[in-house]
Protein backbone atom coordinates (compact mmCIF):
# COMPACT_ATOMS: atom_id res chain seq x y z
CA UNK A 1 0.00 0.00 0.00
CA UNK A 2 0.99 3.78 -0.79
CA UNK A 3 -0.34 6.86 0.60
CA UNK A 4 0.46 10.39 -0.76
CA UNK A 5 -0.61 13.22 1.20
CA UNK A 6 -1.28 16.72 1.65
CA UNK A 7 -3.22 18.48 3.63
CA UNK A 8 -6.28 16.09 4.01
CA UNK A 9 -5.59 14.85 0.12
CA UNK A 10 -4.59 11.19 -0.32
CA UNK A 11 -4.75 8.35 -2.93
CA UNK A 12 -3.93 4.74 -1.91
CA UNK A 13 -2.34 2.67 -4.71
CA UNK A 14 -0.46 -0.84 -4.37
CA UNK A 15 2.94 -0.58 -3.09
CA UNK A 16 4.25 -3.00 -4.96
CA UNK A 17 4.19 -3.62 -8.53
CA UNK A 18 1.09 -5.10 -10.16
CA UNK A 19 1.91 -8.42 -12.49
CA UNK A 20 -0.21 -9.42 -15.36
CA UNK A 21 -0.15 -12.19 -17.88
CA UNK A 22 -0.18 -10.96 -21.45
CA UNK A 23 -4.12 -11.26 -22.48
CA UNK A 24 -5.26 -11.23 -19.13
CA UNK A 25 -7.37 -8.65 -16.70
CA UNK A 26 -5.89 -6.42 -14.17
CA UNK A 27 -7.32 -4.57 -11.78
CA UNK A 28 -5.30 -1.77 -9.94
CA UNK A 29 -7.24 -1.39 -6.02
CA UNK A 30 -7.09 2.46 -5.47
CA UNK A 31 -8.99 4.69 -3.08
CA UNK A 32 -8.82 8.31 -2.65
CA UNK A 33 -10.10 11.07 -0.26
CA UNK A 34 -10.08 14.79 -0.08
CA UNK A 35 -11.01 17.58 2.26
CA UNK A 36 -15.02 17.58 3.46
CA UNK A 37 -16.82 19.79 1.06
CA UNK A 38 -15.14 19.06 -1.62
CA UNK A 39 -17.43 17.69 -4.81
CA UNK A 40 -15.25 15.54 -7.01
CA UNK A 41 -16.26 16.64 -10.70
CA UNK A 42 -13.53 14.31 -12.87
CA UNK A 43 -11.65 11.24 -12.34
CA UNK A 44 -8.94 9.49 -14.70
CA UNK A 45 -5.48 7.45 -14.74
CA UNK A 46 -2.96 7.80 -17.60
CA UNK A 47 0.09 5.92 -18.31
CA UNK A 48 3.73 7.06 -17.74
CA UNK A 49 3.13 10.77 -17.38
CA UNK A 50 4.09 13.60 -14.54
CA UNK A 51 0.81 14.32 -13.90
CA UNK A 52 -1.91 13.49 -15.98
CA UNK A 53 -2.46 17.27 -17.23
CA UNK A 54 -2.79 17.26 -21.30
CA UNK A 55 -2.20 13.86 -22.02
CA UNK A 56 -4.40 11.13 -23.68
CA UNK A 57 -5.90 9.10 -21.19
CA UNK A 58 -6.38 5.41 -19.96
CA UNK A 59 -9.42 6.18 -18.58
CA UNK A 60 -11.34 9.35 -17.81
CA UNK A 61 -15.03 9.73 -16.16
CA UNK A 62 -15.87 12.29 -18.96
CA UNK A 63 -14.90 9.90 -21.58
CA UNK A 64 -12.58 12.98 -22.47
CA UNK A 65 -9.48 12.02 -24.39
CA UNK A 66 -9.12 8.67 -23.57
CA UNK A 67 -6.24 7.27 -25.99
CA UNK A 68 -7.71 4.62 -28.81
CA UNK A 69 -5.31 1.96 -27.44
CA UNK A 70 -7.75 1.89 -24.00
CA UNK A 71 -11.25 2.98 -25.27
CA UNK A 72 -12.17 -0.62 -25.44
CA UNK A 73 -9.99 -1.88 -22.95
CA UNK A 74 -9.62 0.30 -19.97
CA UNK A 75 -12.68 1.08 -17.37
CA UNK A 76 -13.08 3.38 -14.12
CA UNK A 77 -14.25 0.98 -11.46
CA UNK A 78 -14.47 3.41 -8.95
CA UNK A 79 -16.74 6.26 -8.41
CA UNK A 80 -17.06 9.83 -7.78
CA UNK A 81 -16.63 9.70 -3.75
CA UNK A 82 -14.02 7.64 -2.98
CA UNK A 83 -12.97 4.26 -5.09
CA UNK A 84 -10.51 4.48 -7.99
CA UNK A 85 -10.18 1.16 -8.99
CA UNK A 86 -8.67 0.86 -12.67
CA UNK A 87 -9.54 -2.52 -14.84
CA UNK A 88 -8.00 -3.01 -18.21
CA UNK A 89 -8.58 -6.47 -20.34
CA UNK A 90 -6.62 -7.88 -22.65
CA UNK A 91 -2.97 -6.75 -21.16
CA UNK A 92 -0.19 -6.06 -23.61
CA UNK A 93 2.96 -5.64 -23.48
CA UNK A 94 2.79 -1.85 -24.35
CA UNK A 95 0.42 -1.37 -21.36
CA UNK A 96 3.94 -1.95 -19.19
CA UNK A 97 4.51 1.47 -17.43
CA UNK A 98 3.16 3.72 -14.37
CA UNK A 99 -0.31 4.10 -14.15
CA UNK A 100 -1.51 7.33 -11.94
CA UNK A 101 -4.83 8.77 -11.13
CA UNK A 102 -6.19 12.07 -10.93
CA UNK A 103 -9.45 13.78 -9.87
CA UNK A 104 -10.60 17.00 -10.08
CA UNK A 105 -13.01 18.59 -7.29
CA UNK A 106 -15.00 21.77 -7.67
CA UNK A 107 -12.31 23.44 -5.33
CA UNK A 108 -8.94 22.33 -6.31
CA UNK A 109 -7.17 19.11 -7.78
CA UNK A 110 -4.85 16.24 -6.88
CA UNK A 111 -2.92 13.29 -8.17
CA UNK A 112 -0.80 10.43 -7.03
CA UNK A 113 2.79 11.55 -7.58
CA UNK A 114 3.95 8.04 -6.82
CA UNK A 115 1.74 6.00 -9.21
CA UNK A 116 1.18 2.00 -9.45
CA UNK A 117 3.80 -0.01 -11.49
CA UNK A 118 2.63 -2.52 -13.85
CA UNK A 119 4.84 -5.26 -15.06
CA UNK A 120 3.28 -7.54 -18.29
CA UNK A 121 4.70 -11.31 -18.73
CA UNK A 122 4.41 -13.75 -21.16
CA UNK A 123 4.20 -16.59 -18.50
CA UNK A 124 3.94 -16.95 -15.18
CA UNK A 125 7.22 -16.40 -12.82
CA UNK A 126 7.50 -16.96 -8.90
CA UNK A 127 8.85 -13.68 -8.19
CA UNK A 128 8.78 -11.73 -4.37
CA UNK A 129 9.16 -8.34 -6.55
CA UNK A 130 5.61 -7.96 -7.70
CA UNK A 131 1.75 -8.93 -7.28
CA UNK A 132 -1.11 -11.41 -8.57
CA UNK A 133 -2.78 -10.98 -5.72
CA UNK A 134 -5.99 -10.44 -7.59
CA UNK A 135 -5.73 -13.84 -9.45
CA UNK A 136 -6.25 -16.87 -8.44
CA UNK A 137 -3.47 -20.04 -9.15
CA UNK A 138 -2.98 -23.56 -9.47
CA UNK A 139 -0.03 -25.27 -8.26
CA UNK A 140 2.04 -28.20 -8.84
CA UNK A 141 4.33 -30.75 -7.57
CA UNK A 142 6.42 -32.62 -9.38
CA UNK A 143 3.61 -31.38 -12.43
CA UNK A 144 0.59 -33.07 -9.92
CA UNK A 145 -2.11 -30.66 -8.99
CA UNK A 146 -2.22 -29.44 -5.42
CA UNK A 147 -5.43 -27.59 -4.02
CA UNK A 148 -3.39 -24.45 -3.00
CA UNK A 149 -5.45 -21.35 -4.78
CA UNK A 150 -3.60 -18.39 -3.27
CA UNK A 151 -0.21 -16.73 -4.83
CA UNK A 152 1.63 -17.42 -2.13
CA UNK A 153 2.70 -21.50 -1.46
CA UNK A 154 2.20 -21.90 2.41
CA UNK A 155 3.68 -24.87 4.13
CA UNK A 156 2.75 -25.08 8.05
CA UNK A 157 5.62 -27.81 8.78
CA UNK A 158 8.77 -28.76 6.01
CA UNK A 159 9.45 -32.14 6.16
CA UNK A 160 10.69 -34.57 3.73
CA UNK A 161 7.49 -34.97 2.17
CA UNK A 162 7.78 -31.63 0.81
CA UNK A 163 10.40 -32.04 -1.41
CA UNK A 164 10.26 -31.69 -4.97
CA UNK A 165 9.96 -28.83 -8.04
CA UNK A 166 6.45 -26.89 -7.72
CA UNK A 167 4.99 -24.51 -10.58
CA UNK A 168 2.52 -22.49 -11.12
CA UNK A 169 0.04 -21.04 -13.88
CA UNK A 170 -2.96 -18.62 -13.24
CA UNK A 171 -6.03 -20.26 -13.48
CA UNK A 172 -7.39 -19.91 -16.69
CA UNK A 173 -4.03 -19.99 -18.09
CA UNK A 174 -2.87 -23.17 -17.18
CA UNK A 175 -1.21 -23.28 -20.58
CA UNK A 176 2.08 -20.67 -19.28
CA UNK A 177 3.44 -22.91 -16.38
CA UNK A 178 5.91 -20.96 -14.36
CA UNK A 179 9.93 -22.67 -14.35
CA UNK A 180 10.15 -24.90 -11.86
CA UNK A 181 11.10 -24.23 -8.01
CA UNK A 182 12.93 -27.13 -6.64
CA UNK A 183 12.51 -27.12 -2.72
CA UNK A 184 15.29 -29.36 -1.15
CA UNK A 185 14.68 -30.18 1.82
CA UNK A 186 18.00 -30.88 3.46
CA UNK A 187 17.08 -32.51 7.42
CA UNK A 188 13.90 -32.52 9.62
CA UNK A 189 14.72 -29.03 10.90
CA UNK A 190 16.42 -27.73 7.91
CA UNK A 191 16.18 -26.77 4.89
CA UNK A 192 17.22 -25.03 1.76
CA UNK A 193 15.79 -23.52 -1.70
Amino acid sequence: MFWVLGRHWAIWYPKEPVCAVRGSTVVIPCTYFYPEGNQVKETMWCLNHENCIQTLYVCHSKNVSVSSGYKDRAECLGDKEKYCTLMIKNIRHTDTGVYKFRFITDKDKWYGKEGVTVLITGKVVMTSSCSLNQSEFIWFKDKEHLPETHFILHFHSVSLKHFGKYSCAIKGYEETVSTDYHLDVQSKNCFKI
